[in-house]
């Protein structure tokens, strides 16, 4: 090892950070430890209603790189079904372009096998129907949350609107048809739970202090959201005027660790939280804001469409995006929870979408709703039977879905796919393919 020497003495100068990353502070752990424990519950007993069908959606991709900076580029996705008289949908693309960067590269990428997804997703809706079930991997409620945005793709610019046209559609299509959309992510940096919990915290510890002092606090809330580092020198202001354990609160809302973290260190049984009720509305953005304010929605269409290129322009280009806009402000409310199905094992994040979400009410309401987002009542029926659904699935520490899992292996691209996939280019265009000496590795998202 080369570079032994440096790697022991950098460990050395970084110790406690690179603790603080592995582990966390014993005081830390009990400490959300007892705060989960009100809001972790025992896994229900039903498992996976024997009537209902399950389809579980999943893609991947690769790309060829090209000598001269082109790419050759190839995504697929698959919908396989629990009954086994149902054949595999299966969706494959492919293009060929200019990427400007790696970055803007891995970011189309992304939303491209989304896209598919979605495209998958909404063709077997037509075997589906009241009581089914669809399963993507992944978060529902972050594919709700991209960046309405030109991409920096040469020809695909205007992606975005075909992307939040297949998302609305198979959003639209479920709740039409009764038909559980589930996202399940095996790891996610959200923190919405454990800010929930925080702010929970919070607004209990506070309902003693004088009025004018709780506006500050709920500001500072606000600001945490939206403005970490003026949220930072506030509670600094503040400090004096607060007990103790507010103040570890606040600093604890500007922390980033995540809820997978938190439940992870918490030791938790297995078991699942209690649900949160996610809006796009509620996410603390200036863009959100805008797009929730009809008379400002003129703003968002300008911007995007300035920003295309002059052949992307045209006569409907402006009732597309605002269109486009308008199935945001349209996206149904999500549930969100964590699941644990064995004691070893990690925590899932569970989204779920179901015309029942809507009608759930919160517990906290006015305006700290945006911060407390645990849902009130009536929400047992749907998530017992998604935890039924998943329970039933799981198949252990190395195998958190099997249906998912077999999806996953099913589409997953190799490099031996790749290179067969690139040889049939070539025998059909009849052309050798030159690719640049620092080939690319196909992914395996």
């Amino acid at each position: 090892m080369h570079f032994a020497d440096l790697l022991v003495k950098e460990v050395n100068i970084l110790k406690d950070r690179i603790l603080n990353v592995i582990q966390e502070p014993k005081e830390r752990c009990e400490f959300y430890r007892q705060l989960l424990s009100r809001r972790w519950l025992p896994l229900p007993s039903e498992k996976i209603p024997t009537k209902s069908k399950v389809y579980a959606i999943d893609s991947s991709d690769g790309v060829i790189e090209l000598a001269g900076g082109g790419v050759i580029y190839v995504v697929r996705a698959a919908a396989l079904s629990n009954k086994r008289d149902d054949e595999v949908i299966r969706k494959l693309k492919l293009d060929a372009f200019y990427p400007p960067s790696d970055e803007k590269l891995d970011e189309y990428r992304k939303l491209m096998r989304e896209h598919l997804e979605h495209l998958t997703a909404l063709e077997a809706t037509r075997n589906l129907g009241q009581e089914d079930f669809i399963l993507i991997d992944g978060s529902i409620f972050g594919r709700m949350n991209h960046v309405f945005q030109v991409l920096d793709i040469p020809g695909k610019e205007d992606f975005m609107l075909t992307y939040i046209d297949s998302f609305y559609n198979l959003l639209d299509t479920c709740m039409k048809k009764n038909i559980t959309l589930i996202g399940v992510a095996k790891d996610s940096r959200s923190s919405l739970l454990r800010k929930s919990l925080l702010a929970e915290l919070l607004l209990k510890e506070i309902e003693n202090y004088e009025s004018e002092l709780q506006l500050e606090i709920m500001t500072i809330l606000r600001y945490i959201q939206r403005s970490p580092r003026q949220a930072f020198r506030a509670i600094q202001e503040i400090a004096n005027k607060v007990d103790k354990d507010i103040y570890i609160i606040l600093q604890e809302l500007l922390d980033n660790t995540p809820d997978y973290k938190m439940i992870m260190t918490s030791r938790m049984e297995p078991g699942y939280s209690h649900p949160l009720k996610l809006e796009l509305r509620n996410v603390a953005s200036g863009f959100i804001e805008i797009l929730f304010t009809p008379s400002r929605r003129d703003e968002l269409v300008r911007t995007f469409v300035t920003s295309l290129p002059q052949n992307k322009i045209s006569i409907d280009i402006e009732k597309s995006v605002y269109k486009a806009l308008e199935h945001m402000t349209s996206y149904p409310a999500v549930a969100a929870l964590y699941a644990r199905f064995a004691k070893n094992d990690i925590p899932l994040r569970i989204d779920i979408v179901h015309p029942n979400v809507e009608r759930w009410s919160l517990e906290v309401c006015g305006p700290s709703s945006k911060y407390v987002n645990f849902v009130l009542d009536n929400w047992e029926d749907v998530v017992y039977r998604v935890l039924g659904l998943l329970r039933g699935l799981y198949a252990g520490l190395k195998n958190y879905n099997v249906l998912l899992t077999s999806v996953d292996k099913y589409v997953k691209m190799t490099q031996n796919i790749k290179n067969l996939y690139k040889a049939k280019i070539e025998s059909i265009l009849d052309t050798l393919i030159q690719q640049s000496r620092g080939v690319r590795r196909v992914s395996f998202p």
